[in-house]
């Protein structure tokens, strides 16, 4: 008996030239299988487990096909279930389909019809987001709902005669995706205040590198400067712009005003004081511009000496005000994890949960709810063709 002996594998995205192809191996023999092919880059023996991605090549007979992610949907010794993700195009996904088909496994057909479309659009999407994961967070989430966490529980919920209690976990399926969107698009943080108060000295801090220019003199920073920072494992834009004041020159109103374009788009606001001077009028004057976005005040210099108090500040925006010096960095870890807290909350799914980062799924979940709120017998409706 070959080893592939009760073993199918199939190519699940569509053939022709992509970014990605998966190729699906699901049988009993299956892990015997890959144990002969694959060829992870971490160890020569790994016990594969189910949720786990595994990085390294497919080799037959000393020849590497192709350089791979290898997803454990499932490890179970009466139906493992692996999806080897290849580099698209004609030639390497049908290499690593001839390779398993040498050892016996049944070639089965490409996945098709609106159902698997939807499937393959899921996994693709998927991959995409993992390959421009900004952070290490982001990564660790993706890798997980790419090895079939979200697949399996989109399977739980879309059972037949779904109840009460499933409608439940639909709707904490749903919670979870402010958090996963935010993990795949960066939310825009604009750091605005006074000039000269050390907006761009906080911005080269949260950002980890010398992005914008320091100065003591005020009116350094002319135009917004746009970097990626990680905020405790969330990715986020954050924006240094010029200081909000009267401007005398052309050039710096002409950044005041491109400070202010940014705070119209931006989700989250960092206010910044400086501790070593009163609170000027001019700073107070734009209350009415700053009062109904989200805003975390900022007081920064607080190594140094001075009259600023964070109660007035805290009086004045309604919000706790953040200590920090950005000089030393003190305090500006405090300010990552509450600037996390202000743009997802502190609701955060355990590591291995599913997560929902795609809105074809958000959508699906969504429709699935109107649905059982319209229908009078109060039963669920879940489209399953993403699923299939």
């Amino acid at each position: 008996m070959s080893v592939g002996a009760g073993a199918t594998v199939r190519l699940l995205t569509p053939c022709g030239i992509g970014g990605i192809a998966v190729v699906e191996l699901r049988g009993h023999a299956a892990g015997g299988m890959v144990r002969r092919l694959f060829r992870p880059a971490s160890c020569d023996d790994v016990n594969y487990e189910r949720g786990r991605v595994y990085y390294g090549h497919v080799v037959r007979e000393g020849d590497v096909l192709d350089e791979v992610l290898l997803a454990c949907v499932s490890s179970d010794d009466g139906d493992c279930l692996f999806e080897i993700n290849c580099h698209g195009g004609l030639v390497p996904a049908e290499q690593v389909l001839e390779a398993f088909a040498a050892l016996g496994a049944a070639v089965g057909g490409e996945a098709g019809g609106p159902g698997g479309a939807t499937r393959r659009e899921l996994e693709r999407d998927l991959l995409e987001q993992l390959i421009r994961a900004r952070t290490r967070r982001a990564a660790d989430v993706l890798l997980v709902q790419l090895a079939g966490r979200l697949r399996r529980t989109l399977e739980d919920v879309a059972a037949e005669g779904i109840d009460e209690s499933r409608l439940r976990c639909i709707e904490s399926l749903r919670s979870t995706y402010d958090y996963g969107r935010r993990l795949v698009e960066p939310a825009t943080v604009v750091i605005t205040g006074a000039p000269n108060v050390g907006k761009s000295t906080l911005a080269n801090v949260l950002v980890g590198r010398e992005r914008s220019i320091v100065h003591h003199l005020p009116g350094t920073t002319r135009d917004a400067v746009t970097s990626v920072a990680s905020m405790d494992g969330l990715p986020a834009i954050v924006v240094d712009t010029a200081g909000l004041r009267e401007a005398a020159e052309e050039i710096e109103q002409i950044g005041v005003a491109k400070a202010l374009e940014s705070l119209g788009s931006c989700d989250l606001v960092l206010w910044v004081f400086d501790h070593s001077r009163p609170i000027a009028a001019d700073e107070a004057s734009y209350l009415d511009v700053l009062k109904d976005m989200t805003l975390i005040p900022v007081m920064n210099k607080i190594d140094l000496e001075g009259p600023a108090a964070a109660e007035e500040i805290s009086a004045m925006t309604g919000e706790d005000v953040q200590r920090v010096c950005a000089l030393t960095g003190r305090g500006v870890d405090a300010l990552r994890k509450r600037i996390f807290t202000s743009l997802v909350g502190t609701d955060i799914p355990p590591r291995d949960a599913a997560v929902v980062t795609t809105g074809s799924v958000k959508s699906a979940l969504d429709e699935a709810v109107s649905k059982h709120d319209r229908t009078a017998s109060g039963s669920i409706i879940f489209d399953r063709r993403i699923l299939e």
